[in-house]
C-alpha cells in the first residue's frame, strides 16, 4: 500500500515539472523598450498658410512606445495639437502657430519625447515659412522731421511720412496700411510711440507719425531740440505673417537761433548810407537740428525782422541774407549782407531776422511736409 502512494506522489511531481518546463519563462526579454534616442525624420518641414506643420520624428528602438511629446525650449510660438504612432518607430506631432510675431522664415523646435516613469529624449527639427514675409520689405522716410510746426495757424501739419517699399512691387498687397503698428525700439527714450498718433496713408502702403496733441507739451519739454528716436515697425500681412523694421529718425523743435559777433551793429552803423557789411556763417548745424537733414530740396522764405516779443518792427531791409550748400555732405552757408540808410530808424535792442524754412519729401512720385521751421538770426543793434 505504500508503494503504491510513493509512485502516486512521484507521478504528481513529474506531471507538475513537465507542466512548469511548458510554461514560458520569465526573462528581461519581455520588459517594455525604454526609447533610446529620438531623430526627426526629415530636415525640414513647412508650415501651411494657416500656420500649422507635420512634425515627424523616429524613435530607437522602433518598439519602443511613447506616452508624452512636449514642445520645450525658447520657441513658444509653437503649440502641440497631439501626436499619433505612424507604426515603425515612427511618430507624428501636429503643432500650429499662436504667436506669428515669433515666427521666422527658419525656426527651430524642439520636442521632449517620454514614456511613463522613464527620461525624456530630445529631438530638434527645422521648421521652414514659405509664407514669410520677413526680408521682403524696407522703409523709406526723411532723415527727419518736425514734431510741430512753426507755423502756429498749422500748428499739426508737419509729421514723418513712412512708405513701405519692397523690391518685388506685388509683395506690397500683402500689407494692409491699417495693420501697421509703431512700438518702441531698442534704445529706450523718454518720448515714444505712445507720443504719437500713426495716420494710415491711403494712396501709398505706410503711413505718417503725427504727435498726439494731448502729448505735445510733454514732447516739447522732453525735446527742447533735437532727438534721436528709435522704433519698430510691425508689419502684419493677410496670412497673419509678421515683419518688424527699425526706424530711427530726429525728431526736431522747428526753430533754431543763430548767433554771431558779426550780427552786432550800431545805430550809427544804420544810419550812415555808406555802410556795408558782408559776411558768411556756417548754418549747418541750426539747420539739422531744426529737421533740415537732407542735401538739397529745402525752400526759404522771410518773415522780416522781429523785435524780441515777435511782432514785426521792419523799417527797411537792412539785412538780406542768402543761403548755398557748399559741398556734397549738405554742409550750407549764409551769405549775410548788412547796409546803412539815412532813413533807418530802429531803436537799441535785440532783434531776430527769421527765416521760414521747409525741406519737402517726395516718394513715388508724391510729396510730404515733414518740416516748416524758423531759422532765426539775432541780431543786437546798440
Amino acid at each position: 500500500m505504500r508503494i503504491c502512494n510513493l509512485w502516486r506522489n512521484v507521478s504528481v511531481l513529474l506531471v507538475a515539472g513537465c507542466i512548469c518546463c511548458a510554461m514560458p519563462s520569465c526573462s528581461d526579454d519581455d520588459a517594455p523598450a525604454v526609447i533610446e534616442a529620438a531623430q526627426p525624420c526629415a530636415s525640414a518641414y513647412e508650415l501651411n498658410e494657416v500656420g500649422d506643420v507635420a512634425l515627424e520624428f523616429e524613435v530607437i528602438p522602433e518598439n519602443a512606445q511613447v506616452h508624452e511629446v512636449k514642445i520645450i525650449g525658447e520657441n513658444r510660438a509653437f503649440e502641440a495639437q497631439g501626436f499619433t504612432s505612424k507604426g515603425g518607430g515612427k511618430w507624428l506631432l501636429n503643432a500650429r502657430v499662436t504667436d506669428f510675431t515669433q515666427i521666422k522664415q527658419e525656426n527651430t523646435v524642439i520636442l521632449s519625447v517620454r514614456q511613463t516613469g522613464g527620461a525624456a529624449s530630445e529631438v530638434e527639427l527645422v521648421v521652414t515659412d514659405p509664407y514669410t514675409i520677413e526680408n521682403k520689405f524696407t522703409l523709406a522716410n526723411p532723415k527727419g522731421f518736425n514734431y510741430y510746426s512753426a507755423d502756429k495757424e498749422n500748428l499739426y501739419e508737419t509729421s514723418l511720412p513712412v512708405v513701405i517699399a519692397a523690391e518685388k512691387q506685388e509683395d506690397l498687397a500683402l500689407i494692409d496700411s491699417k495693420n501697421i503698428k509703431v512700438v518702441d525700439g531698442a534704445v529706450s527714450h523718454k518720448v515714444g510711440a505712445v507720443h504719437f498718433n500713426i495716420i494710415p496713408m491711403t494712396e501709398e502702403t505706410g503711413f505718417t507719425l503725427n504727435v498726439n496733441p494731448e502729448k505735445l507739451e510733454e514732447v516739447q519739454e522732453a525735446i527742447p531740440t533735437y532727438s534721436t528716436l528709435d522704433f519698430n515697425v510691425r508689419l502684419t500681412s493677410k496670412n497673419s505673417r509678421v515683419a518688424s523694421l527699425p526706424l530711427t529718425v530726429t525728431a526736431c523743435a522747428p526753430q533754431a537761433t543763430v548767433e554771431d559777433d558779426a550780427l552786432t551793429l550800431s545805430r550809427s552803423d544804420l544810419g550812415n548810407p555808406d555802410f556795408e557789411k558782408g559776411f558768411d556763417i556756417d548754418v549747418t548745424h541750426k539747420l539739422r537740428q531744426m529737421g533740415i537733414l537732407e542735401k538739397s530740396g529745402f525752400k526759404v522764405k522771410s518773415l522780416g525782422l522781429l523785435d524780441e516779443n515777435g511782432k514785426s518792427v521792419d523799417d527797411g531791409p537792412f539785412i538780406e541774407t542768402q543761403l548755398e550748400i557748399m559741398d556734397a555732405e549738405g554742409n550750407t552757408k549764409c551769405s549775410v549782407s548788412l547796409t546803412g540808410d539815412a532813413r533807418y530808424n530802429y531803436a537799441p535792442g535785440t532783434y531776430y531776422y527769421v527765416l521760414r524754412c521747409r525741406q519737402p519729401w517726395e516718394c513715388n512720385g508724391k510729396t510730404y511736409n515733414p518740416s516748416c521751421a524758423n531759422l532765426k538770426f539775432k541780431i543786437v543793434i546798440k
